[in-house]
């Protein structure tokens, strides 16, 4: 076997666990395993949420699960990843790490009844230690020119508009009726 043979199974061979250990986290994610995540990050992750927060380690990670999911009064009732689709395969770096990038289909339902599906943004940074792949650092985003609050916000700024229009129409109506029967 030559050494480019054995340098691209070497480097199919770091693809599979990259996929196992995504494929273990998206599971995790979808049943609200938040130990389950865990297992698959390092002890030190950086994870920057969809709304902006910035969690450190697994105790960052633990509290705003607990804040956003779990606890007494939590804003988001369930979530799931319906679909994840890589930019291309992990670029892989000496010494054993990774970048992936990538968009998700996600789905959300909010404490208020409010249910909605994104598309975001996703990149991630891994650390081969021991021999196992680890997320170190995960970032979420969404497009802010396009996204489904802001799309709902003007669904209801038009019926707003609409409603206040109907109701002036209304008014105005009803007064110029009454004063012209004067």
């Amino acid at each position: 076997m030559s050494d480019a043979q054995t340098t691209q199974n070497a480097q199919e061979a770091e693809h599979q666990a990259l996929r196992a250990m995504r494929d273990a986290f998206v599971s995790a994610y979808n049943r609200g395993d938040i130990h389950g995540m865990l297992a698959v990050c390092d002890e030190n992750v950086a994870f920057t949420a969809m709304d902006g927060r910035v969690c450190h380690g697994h105790a960052g990670l633990l509290d705003y699960h607990e804040k956003m999911l779990a606890g007494p009064r939590p804003r988001v009732k369930s979530t799931s990843i319906d679909s994840l689709e890589a930019d291309q395969l992990t670029t892989l770096y000496e010494g054993g790490f990774g970048v992936a990038t990538g968009w998700a289909e996600t789905s959300y339902k909010l404490a208020d009844g409010l249910a909605f599906t994104c598309r975001v943004r996703w990149s991630n940074s891994m650390v081969k230690r021991d021999g196992q792949w680890k997320i170190v650092s995960v970032h979420t985003s969404s497009n802010i020119f396009d996204n489904p609050i802001l799309n709902l916000s003007k669904k209801a700024a038009g019926y707003t508009a609409a409603a206040t229009a109907a109701v002036g129409l209304a008014v105005g109506g009803a007064l110029g009726w009454f004063f012209r029967r004067r």
